[in-house]
């Protein structure tokens, strides 16, 4: 589970998940009256592999997969303003200045190469 998912959080609603599974695939049986083979009863590797399925099958999940390069970067400019503030929501304005700061950022890295050749001494070969 952990080689899946690098979240301790999303592990364990894996390890949750694969157990509800488990749990419901005994109770669908038909199991003896006295219930001692429901006590031993182990979660295995398929519904591990089967609660891994489920969740990044989930459709929030594929509707972040399918979404454009700049939506992807929209939303995580949106998590990062949520995280920061530690508020449930924010406004767009927020988002958007965030975006606005990580444009300049990336742009002033790409861009810092090019303006050191504009000194004479580190361009000119004489």
């Amino acid at each position: 589970v952990a080689a899946v998912s690098g979240d301790a959080r999303r592990a364990l609603e894996i390890c949750r998940r694969a157990a509800e599974l488990a749990d419901y695939r005994i109770k669908k049986s038909a199991l003896p009256p006295n219930g001692a083979s429901a006590a031993k009863a182990l979660v295995g590797m398929s519904e591990v592999e089967a609660a891994i399925q489920e969740m990044f099958q989930a459709p929030h999940i594929q509707v972040m997969r399918s979404c454009s390069k700049l939506s992807k970067i929209f939303l995580a400019a949106m998590v990062h303003e949520l995280y920061k503030t530690g508020m449930s929501e924010t406004t767009f304005e927020k988002v958007s200045l965030k975006l606005y700061l990580w444009l300049l950022l990336s742009l002033a890295t790409l861009v810092k190469p090019f303006l050191l050749c504009l000194k004479p001494e580190t361009c000119m070969p004489y």
